[in-house]
């Protein structure tokens, strides 16, 4: 807790959930979506203070378990999913689309049972790379047999 002799209200710090970043913010914020001051994204002040334990909410305080340490362990079928997408993508291979979905669903539901994992937004950047992958080759596809059938030129 940080006390600034020319303000009436105290000042508190937490952990930006995006990038981990240190904010400083006045006690009556709590609650309030404010902007990061290091990456710009929304964040939402914790209703609960460090110093005002015990006089929060059981939400409050299951926000204060759940939340990700700096050290965060990331999902690694996030980042299976996201190789086997971007290998998809690269070689064209259709069958490298179809692993990558399986593993970033799998990933997506251990990062569900365990909020201390982290990769979420890789498994979603998988999953939507290998849709594109899976949707190209049917198009590429589509395209040869209508080329070999003499319709396009």
């Amino acid at each position: 807790m940080v006390e600034d002799p020319s303000k009436n209200s105290r000042e508190f710090e937490f952990d930006c959930p995006m990038c981990l970043g240190g904010i400083i913010v006045a006690e009556d914020l709590a609650g309030q979506e404010i902007a990061c001051p290091h990456c710009d994204r929304p964040v939402i002040v914790p209703a609960e203070p460090p110093h005002m334990a015990g006089r929060a909410t059981e939400s409050d305080r299951a926000y204060w378990r759940a939340k990700p340490s700096s050290r965060a362990q990331i999902c690694g079928d996030a980042g299976t999913a996201l190789t086997f997408a971007i290998i998809g993508l690269l070689f064209c291979g259709l069958a490298f689309g179809w692993i990558a979905i399986f593993f970033a669903v799998r990933a997506k539901r251990k990062i569900a049972e365990d909020p201390q994992l982290g990769g979420l937004l890789m498994a979603q950047i998988a999953l939507g790379l290998a849709v594109a992958d899976i949707l190209l080759h049917f198009a590429l596809m589509i395209y040869l047999i209508l080329l070999r059938a003499g319709m396009v030129g």
